[in-house]
């Protein structure tokens, strides 16, 4: 297996958080000119789905509103099966593209696609390899694994380019969360012209490595991808552990119980569709990925939303903070008491960060 070798130099770069001040609304961003998204007033947090009953209407209406969608699957780089499903409507206003975030299959956006259908957006959706119902590529599918994260990119073109495109649509969106928001940073970088704007939840521009600092996981990961294969769990890191995520002390990812219990109770129902942690490869790659995006942002030009978790556990917000500051039409919204999974979060500001996308 051909392995990608850096230098440990590349992974040096300190990040600082440049602006912001937190917010809890939909406030000017870094960048002037900034969308005044306090003076939206349609959509309204009524027009979307409501946390106080989604446990009940999940199995009756979301669901079924899921599987109503066109499935389809096609081959990725070195063929693996990348999975996806289409959301049209109607005298579309535009469509939206979708990318979830490490573990998430994007039938974990159920409720999310249909809130989006309902404002007149058809919605592309893809699973990426070795998670979802896409192709895993290791003996052990828990295991997160990518050969190089240039991967994901090759993925998402290739399903604008051939599934997205084949359809003529008035406006093109992307909405992608965590490491969709990565590949996203990478992807806008590669390819600035096609998308018209885009949103970004907590991004994974750089990874919380705790309780290990950034520079010896780095170490870690760069000497295990130098001498082996680099496909074993990181360490800490092991299988997806029903005894521990289907327990409300397993949540850290949203206040939301009722969302969490959602997520959890879809992963009993597809067991195939787990994932558990990441092998050093994936590491090594997403480390080097994301140290890279982190310097791009001063070559963005398409208009970005992003959406930063006050208490993320999960990502380094600063790093968004310093790509916006470069980027020249970029907005940040924080919500300092949500958690890492800001679109699966209570309402609001799960409801606030849908109608400032739309």
């Amino acid at each position: 297996m051909q392995i990608l070798r850096v230098s440990p130099l590349t992974l040096g770069v300190l990040i600082t958080s440049l602006c912001l001040t937190a917010t809890s609304g939909c406030g000017p961003g870094v960048k002037e000119p900034a969308i005044d998204l306090d003076s939206q007033t349609s959509p309204m947090a009524t027009d979307f789905s409501s946390e106080t009953d989604v446990e009940a209407r999940y199995p009756t209406q979301i669901l079924p509103f899921y599987m109503s969608g066109k499935a389809g699957t096609f081959a990725g780089q070195t063929g693996v099966s990348i999975n996806y499903r289409v959301f049209t409507v109607p005298n579309e206003v535009g469509a939206i593209v979708l990318l979830p975030g490490r573990t998430e299959p994007i039938l974990k956006f159920a409720e999310t696609i249909q809130d989006l259908t309902r404002q007149g957006f058809s919605v592309y959706a893809m699973d990426h390899r070795g998670q979802g119902a896409s192709g895993r590529m290791l003996s052990n599918p828990e295991i997160g694994y990518v050969e190089f994260f240039k991967d994901y990119i090759s993925d998402v073109d290739t399903f604008v380019q051939t599934i997205v495109r084949a359809t003529l649509h008035p406006h093109l969106f992307l909405l992608a969360h965590s490491m969709g928001g990565g590949i996203s940073g990478m992807y806008l970088y590669e390819h600035p012209d096609v998308f018209e704007a885009v949103a970004l939840s907590s991004p994974m521009f750089q990874i919380n490595t705790a309780p290990f600092p950034a520079g010896l996981a780095a170490d870690l990961s760069l000497t295990d991808c130098g001498f082996s294969n680099g496909q074993s769990y990181a360490i800490g890191q092991a299988d997806f552990d029903p005894a521990q995520k289907f327990t409300d002390a397993g949540n850290d990812v949203t206040r939301s119980q009722a969302r969490y219990n959602v997520k959890m109770q879809m992963f009993a129902d597809n067991p195939t569709q787990r994932l558990g942690g990441v092998s050093y490869h994936w590491l090594c790659e997403s480390l080097t990925a994301t140290s890279h995006v982190q310097t791009v942002g001063g070559a963005s030009t398409t208009p970005t939303l992003i959406f930063k978790a006050g208490n993320d556990d999960i990502v380094v917000t600063s790093a968004a903070d310093a790509y916006c500051h470069a980027a020249s039409q970029c907005q940040i919204v924080t919500y300092a008491d949500a958690y890492h999974e800001v679109l699966s979060e209570r309402d609001p500001p799960n409801t606030n960060a849908m109608n400032c996308f739309l």
